[in-house]
């Protein structure tokens, strides 16, 4: 079994949906993370609406075997423009198939249910997962943002492999119940939106996003009240970062790679330099004093 490097490279940043990207560079960025040793990319269908697999497809071409690769189902664009869950049996079949063609692959390392779907009894959606593993299709299964009742009518069909969370240094709900169950039941916890849609960079604002960039709007949805305490909070890290001669981004990801219980977190690098910078975060230590100061108080 593959062991997961550290840090997952994040297909959502190549997508599009973040503003403008230029594909041959987002390909240069993949070969990038392979060569700094990241094993394993994430991607979904709906991360441009296909654009990532196939960008993905393109950039492992010769590479296939150097690369773990993680794509999802269940989720699609509706004609409002806003996504739609759908984990039906008849709508994974064929949202795999689709997969496979783009990324040009004939086996996915690891298929993901995107979200839950309450219209779908959980049971027809993990067997047919399941189905997809007896066929050669899939090697392992997973989830992302399910709670703790799903994963136990789950793993009784087929053991859950990973679960994919929303977790940060001002992302921590899930470490009191959520994190330690998956520890017990050898499931994989993969944190993904590292950088709170890049705001935990120091260098976002939603005024300094363009209106292409979606994660504008999903930053709008915090309060101002919120967004207050973020800003104070970045400010502290900064001081943590000078002193260590790094980013905040950095910082940011060595907090969550100094958690043992993470698994590996999934990053956006939507250029080669990205990739160093993050990587690099790897071999970023922190002292019991700095973990202290560092805790976020909403």
């Amino acid at each position: 079994m593959v062991k997961l490097s550290r840090i997952g490279f994040g297909g959502l940043s190549i997508s599009g949906v973040w503003g403008k990207t230029d594909d041959l560079t987002s390909i240069k960025s993949i070969h990038k993370a392979l060569e700094e040793g990241i094993n394993w990319i994430d991607t979904s269908p709906i991360y441009g609406l296909g654009h990532s697999e196939s960008i993905i497809g393109k950039a492992l071409k010769h590479k296939r075997g150097e690369a773990f690769i993680a794509t999802k189902c269940g989720l699609y664009l509706g004609e409002d423009g806003k996504g739609k869950k759908n984990l039906t049996p008849e709508f994974i079949f064929q949202d795999i198939e689709e997969s496979l063609h783009r990324l040009n692959v004939s086996t996915i390392d690891l298929y993901q249910c995107h979200w839950p779907d309450p219209s779908t009894p959980i049971e027809e959606t993990w067997g047919a997962m399941k189905e997809l593993v007896k066929q050669g299709k899939v090697r392992e299964i997973g989830v992302c943002n399910f709670d703790i009742k799903l994963l136990k009518r789950i793993h009784k069909i087929h053991p859950v492999y990973s679960l994919q969370i929303p977790y940060n240094i001002i992302r921590t709900e899930h470490e009191k119940e959520l994190i330690p169950y998956c520890q017990l039941n050898n499931i994989r916890v993969l944190a993904y939106s590292p950088l709170h849609l890049g705001l935990l960079s120091g260098n976002h604002k939603p005024e300094n996003l363009s209106e292409q960039d979606r994660r504008k709007t999903a930053i709008e949805w915090e309060s101002e009240e919120q967004l207050s305490l973020y800003y104070s909070f970045i400010e502290k890290m900064k001081l943590v970062a000078e002193s260590k001669n790094i980013t905040v981004a950095q910082l940011a990801i060595a907090w969550i790679l100094n958690n043992s219980n993470i698994h590996s977190i999934i990053s956006g690098m939507r250029t080669p330099q990205h990739v160093v910078q993050n990587t690099n975060a790897i071999n970023i230590n922190l002292s019991n004093s700095e973990k202290e100061f560092l805790i976020f108080r909403a």
